[in-house]
């Protein structure tokens, strides 16, 4: 994400980082990126949204 960041010609806004988790949606979004989440319905994430 850094390197993206100092590159000027890159607006985070057009990119997607994938495989976002609890420990790394802050700092994707607070940069202004996209976050794609991967659920793992039995081992990761609660049916209540909170995660194990």
């Amino acid at each position: 994400m850094e390197t993206l960041l100092k590159d000027g010609r890159i607006d985070p806004g057009r990119i997607l980082i994938d495989h976002a988790e609890e420990h790394t949606i802050g700092m994707i979004l607070g940069n202004g990126f996209w976050a794609g989440i991967t659920l793992y319905p039995q081992t990761k994430v609660l049916p209540n949204g909170r995660s194990t």
